[in-house]
């Protein structure tokens, strides 16, 4: 479950990374011909994207996960939360098409601010899910849970910053973002293998949680 964590945070992360990484290219030549300012101010579009996605999986995802728990008796499973992950099989590709396919086929400036805050929305869903699937799996281990999910996530997010240019320029703005479309989907939708096996995953983990519990107990670092 940490390493699923750490892999959907990171794979998340990468797409607003690699939004970062063109959005000069793309915005700041023609046929948008933006100023240094003007890029600048187009990401007041992703501020947007993050305040929904944070609304998103705050009040109405917390909502869903509370409607789950009682129609599953009163219990709440941490795979409950990733059912919040759906939007994101159609934001993730829908956002990364529109943007790098978009501006290779010249669409209007604003289709690519609105992508530019889809793809932004769709990191921040994917962040606080991952972060709060770690957390409620192993909730007496959340800081060590975190700091391994940070791990991965900073690994993916190293190697992505070193690819973009080469992979843009050898396959095409096109090409590439249709690529990272699929490559998009087919992350998001590993969540459903977490939801069909990562009960049994931590049914078969308890043990060892236990023990590590008890050992960081009598260390005095957990409580």
């Amino acid at each position: 479950m940490i390493a699923y964590a750490g892999f959907s945070y990171g794979s998340n992360l990468i797409w607003f990374n690699v939004l970062n990484g063109t959005a000069s290219s793309i915005l700041g030549n023609a046929p948008y011909n933006f100023s240094a300012s003007m890029v600048g101010l187009s990401y007041i579009s992703p501020l947007i994207g993050v305040a929904i996605g944070s609304f998103y999986t705050g009040v109405i995802g917390d909502k869903i996960v509370l409607a789950m728990a009682r129609r599953n008796g009163g219990i709440l499973e941490s795979e409950h939360r990733l059912w919040l992950f759906l939007p994101s099989l159609i934001l993730i590709p829908g956002g990364l098409i529109l943007w790098g396919v978009g501006a290779a086929q010249q669409v209007m400036w604003f289709g690519c601010v609105f992508a530019m805050g889809v793809i932004a929305l769709t990191n921040t869903i994917g962040i606080q899910l991952s972060i709060s699937y770690a957390v409620d799996s192993y909730k007496d281990l959340g800081g060590e849970a975190i700091v391994t999910v940070i791990l991965i996530r900073n690994t993916m997010s190293f190697a992505i910053g070193y690819g973009i240019t080469p992979w843009i320029d050898g396959m095409g703005l096109q090409n590439a973002f249709i690529l990272a479309a699929f490559a998009g989907l087919a992350q998001c939708l590993t969540f459903f293998a977490m939801v069909k096996w990562g009960k049994g995953l931590r049914k078969q983990s308890a043990s060892k949680y236990a023990k590590y519990v008890q050992k960081m107990a009598e260390s005095g670092l957990v409580h």
